[in-house]
């Protein structure tokens, strides 16, 4: 879910910057509000919007990422568990032998020394996993970010909106009419481009 409203910020932060300079920059020789119907509204002003929760959740790109993304951290953490079973392990075996005086003190201590170095780099090793997968799945909205933009320039091709918004549950599009909702058809679109590419 943070994942995703990564990607609702960044489409909310353009369509937000988008409408400010339309309000700005629109001739004024019209009415400042909206006196016809719906459809006489649209015609003069075309525009149309995205669910982009239900869009991104239901990209095949993203879960193909995510899935990627989950594979790799299952990685990481059975590697980190292994290496701290194994330091672990030395731990138990130094205390033993030191309780059974079978290690002279001089060698307990560099014993001693070198499992806590072992440990230090055990904790450098999943910090550094972790700045790894904080990186990838940041890589990863902004490829399907990316991905939805440059489709809808081709969804759009023929100019029949001016502007496509995101949709969100507690987006600043506070109220959308659903008859301008395009994320079914945007959504096929994205996972036909995406099966094809894949290919």
């Amino acid at each position: 879910m943070k994942q995703i409203n990564t990607i609702v910020q960044a489409v909310l932060a353009l369509a937000v910057l988008v409408l400010f300079i339309l309000h700005f920059s629109a001739p004024r020789d019209h009415h400042s509000t909206f006196s016809g119907s719906a459809s006489e509204e649209f015609s003069e002003f075309p525009i149309a919007y995205v669910n982009i929760d239900s869009l991104v959740q239901n990209m095949e790109m993203w879960k193909d990422l995510q899935a990627k993304l989950n594979e790799k951290q299952v990685q990481f953490d059975n590697e980190i568990s292994n290496k701290q079973k194994s330091i672990q392990n030395k731990a138990n075996d130094l205390n033993n032998k030191i309780q059974k005086v079978l290690i002279t003190r001089a060698d307990a201590e560099a014993a001693g020394q070198q499992i806590s170095i072992e440990q230090q780099d055990l904790i450098n090793l999943a910090d550094n996993y972790r700045m790894q997968l904080a990186e990838q799945d940041q890589v990863a909205n902004r490829q399907v970010l990316a991905e939805i933009m440059e489709y809808l320039k081709e969804f759009n091709k023929d100019r029949k909106y001016q502007y496509i918004l995101a949709n969100s549950f507690g987006s600043q599009l506070l109220y959308s009419n659903e008859a301008f909702d395009i994320t079914q058809p945007v959504l096929d679109g994205l996972n036909t481009r995406y099966r094809t590419t894949k290919k």
